[in-house]
């Protein structure tokens, strides 16, 4: 009975790797022409759309649950580089990528209407301002408007 029981410990033991494998992908991302490392690229499954970036350093590490048959490599000005992937475990990835082509100058332009605010008061508005002696006071008045300061 100990020695079936043991056997099935040792059996259970050397199954338990395949239930949790997951295949490492990383690498380093540089650009063709110059080998510059270019950081903030994307790496990702097309499919599953599990990806990340990379670092300082252009490097950049994935560890995927299942094995993936291509990956995907995007950064701005850049076209996107296709990897085809064929059984592939713990691997280590050298990647470069093309420049695209160059994006034509944007300029934005804005004039400014020069307006100023008014403000007018007709006789009947005058008429209804409290004033000393009954005739109105335009420049008292005037300092009763807003944004006017004395």
């Amino acid at each position: 009975m100990t020695l079936t029981k043991h056997i099935l410990y040792i059996l259970l033991l050397s199954l338990a790797p395949l239930v949790n494998a997951q295949i490492h992908i990383s690498g380093i991302v540089r650009d063709k022409d110059s080998g510059e490392v270019l950081i903030g690229a994307n790496v990702f499954d097309p499919e599953s759309l599990y990806g990340t970036s990379t670092d300082n350093s252009g490097y950049f590490s994935m560890a995927l649950k299942e094995e993936i048959d291509s990956l995907w490599i995007t950064y701005v000005g850049y076209t996107i580089g296709k990897l085809a992937l064929q059984s592939v475990k713990d691997t280590i990835l050298s990647i470069s990528l093309v420049q695209g082509s160059s994006l034509e100058e944007v300029s934005i332009t804005a004039r400014r209407k020069l307006t100023f605010n008014q403000s007018t008061l007709s006789n009947e508005q005058l008429r209804y301002i409290p004033s000393i002696g009954g005739q109105p006071d335009v420049l008292k008045t005037l300092q009763l408007l807003p944004g006017v300061q004395s």
